[in-house]
């Protein structure tokens, strides 16, 4: 690849695109030019999802952290959207049916991982600070779970996602390694009890 970018074939033009470009190898950005893009505003960031007839797109947008290019799935909306129903009622019922129908869909564990920790993300946000980022549409929802969420054990479950994340597309058994995180976010509700 290095060879490839130093010396590209006549007429080819790369364009390499990363969001933390400070972890790519230095030999990779030396061979580059860099060109820094801000995000767009809020506003103009709505207008252009509205504009590809996506149903919901303040949402959608939240749900992608603001950033308005991604692809858009309509049947992994839909999952996403049972996916959060399930994280807002956390029960042992509801943890086996998340990772039943992850597993029937044959989603990466990648995809299950990324939205747990968003979740995760806004329960601590809304806790610590207020604040929610990606699912201001499940505001109520996640003031109630805020409430009764042990910090200590929702950080626990952050760290086990996160040590996880790496493996988000590899050969693993999706549902039973998402059946274990899951296990791990029913106790940031019940924190005295075993797991």
């Amino acid at each position: 690849m290095l060879k490839i970018l130093e010396e590209p074939p006549e007429q080819v033009l790369f364009l390499l695109v990363a969001q933390a470009p400070q972890r790519l190898l230095p030999t990779i950005r030396s061979r580059c030019r860099q060109f820094p893009l801000s995000h767009p505003d809020h506003r103009q960031a709505l207008a252009w999802v509205e504009s590809q007839q996506i149903a919901n797109p303040a949402i959608e947008l939240a749900r992608h952290g603001g950033a308005p290019l991604f692809d858009h799935d309509p049947a992994l909306a839909k999952l996403r959207g049972q996916f959060i129903d399930g994280l807002a009622l956390p029960t042992f019922g509801t943890v086996l049916t998340l990772a039943e129908a992850v597993d029937k869909a044959k989603l990466p564990l990648a995809l299950p991982i990324t939205r747990l920790l968003k979740w995760l993300h806004d329960l601590a946000g809304l806790r610590l600070a207020g604040h929610i980022r990606y699912h201001p549409d499940q505001k109520a929802v996640l003031a109630d779970l805020a409430q009764r969420a042990d910090l200590a054990q929702l950080m626990r479950c952050q760290q086990a996602l996160l040590q996880l994340a790496p493996f988000g597309q590899h050969t693993l058994n999706t549902r039973l390694q998402l059946e274990a995180l899951l296990m791990e976010y029913l106790k940031v509700f019940n924190p005295g009890r075993p797991g």
